[in-house]
């Protein structure tokens, strides 16, 4: 069948590492692999060993974004009595871990969805507290929860070389709260520097740095020392 043709397609770039090769099948796979999905009309377990492949030879090519994007659709495919497995578990660890640590991840709704992810709160409650302070809290809980809980400590060690990268993320995602909760259109540089804690003098990097980011829209006065 064509299923078992593109499972024999993508195992072979896989296995010859080749991102060229790879990156040929990118554009029908971005465009065409719903409607295949959708005609092939596969069953759970058929759908999840396809994004699976397709993960791991994105991988294997560099391309982690879309690895973690068929990561994460295999995760949807679980059905919630197998969503607390170990194989559902090791899944949902590899999903939770890349999107914390991959820089351009900021809306985690696609796996707090997950029957997988939410058996986490059980199997590994650390790592499922660390998400949910991703999703909805601030750098002031981020710092609190690593000062108490070692990254390296977590769910195998997959965070342990993360902090500066999850640090940046907190900093984005606290200015982007910041500014969604502040009562008035404007917040001094003063607040900024004291929320993300970081000199007067970066303030400025880190609101481009969130604008860029896409989580906020505005403009900087120096002038008034404001955003």
């Amino acid at each position: 069948s064509r299923y078992h043709v593109l499972l024999a397609i993508v195992a072979v770039i896989r296995q010859s590492a080749s991102a060229y090769a790879f990156e040929a099948l990118k554009p029908q796979l971005v465009s065409q692999l719903p409607s295949w999905l959708a005609a092939w009309e596969l069953d759970e377990e058929e759908a999840q060993r396809l994004h699976l492949a397709i993960a791991d030879a994105a991988q294997t090519a560099g391309d982690v974004e879309l690895s973690l994007s068929h990561v994460i659709q295999a995760l949807q495919s679980i059905p919630a009595n197998e969503a607390a497995s170990k194989e559902s578990r090791d899944l949902a660890v590899r999903a939770m871990t890349t999107a914390l640590k991959l820089p351009g991840v900021f809306d985690f709704t696609p796996l707090t969805a997950s029957d997988a992810i939410q058996a986490l709160r059980s199997s590994d409650g650390t790592l499922f507290e660390l998400l949910e302070i991703f999703t909805s809290d601030t750098l002031d809980a981020y710092e609190e929860f690593v000062s108490a809980t070692p990254l390296s400590s977590i769910s195998g060690g997959g965070l342990a070389d993360a902090g500066e990268a999850l640090q940046t993320k907190m900093r984005l995602l606290t200015l982007a709260s910041l500014a969604a909760s502040t009562p008035s259109r404007s917040l001094a540089y003063s607040t900024i520097a004291s929320a993300l804690r970081v000199p007067d003098e970066d303030v400025e990097k880190w609101v481009i740095d969130t604008i860029r980011a896409g989580l906020v829209e505005g403009k900087l006065s120096q002038l008034r020392s404001e955003f």
